[in-house]
């Protein structure tokens, strides 16, 4: 009887062992897989913020390009993107500058003196770099928040020899 119950013992110890096992595996798949999501998703929403700040001030871009309504010039010590419209009969500066972690854009009459503050947050990133590299082409590089570096080239249609020229 003496050996049977040893027996049954062992063939106990030896499951919990195999069980404990088991659950050590489970918990170290679960911690990599967490650490996995946990770095995709950091890199993913990095990409988000320097995609989605290039492509709006595309967007505004393309939108806005008429004949010498674009430009980059300094506001308040800073590079900015400059876009001129025409609003009942009023002429208004659309600018696009990074301040304080933020992107920033700025709505004002020409001439309106306002601070760099005064601009609502587009995105959250580490920087931004405006570049008018001959009249009708614009280079913006940006660094998001993870130090990723992304550029786009903008063609102007509506500066020298594009297809909107004088209108």
């Amino acid at each position: 009887m003496k050996n049977n119950n040893n027996s049954h013992t062992i063939q106990t110890a030896m499951a919990l062992i195999m069980f404990c096992l088991f659950l050590v595996s489970i918990l170290l798949v679960l911690t990599s897989g967490v650490k996995s999501y946990s770095s995709i998703s950091s890199k993913l929403s990095s990409r988000y913020e320097s995609r989605t700040c290039l492509n709006y001030i595309s967007s505004k871009v393309k939108y806005n390009d008429k004949e010498d309504s674009i430009d980059i010039k300094d506001f308040n010590g800073r590079n900015a993107l400059y876009i001129k419209n025409k609003i009942d009969g009023k002429e208004f500066n659309t600018i696009i500058y990074y301040y304080d972690g933020y992107v920033k854009e700025l709505t004002a009459e020409e001439g309106k003196k306002l601070g760099l503050s005064s601009g609502q947050d587009i995105v959250p990133i580490k920087s931004i770099e405006f570049k008018k590299l001959k009249n009708n082409l614009l280079k913006i590089y940006c660094i998001d928040n993870k130090g990723d570096k992304k550029d786009i080239y903008i063609s102007l249609k509506s500066e020298y020899g594009g297809t909107n020229h004088g209108k």
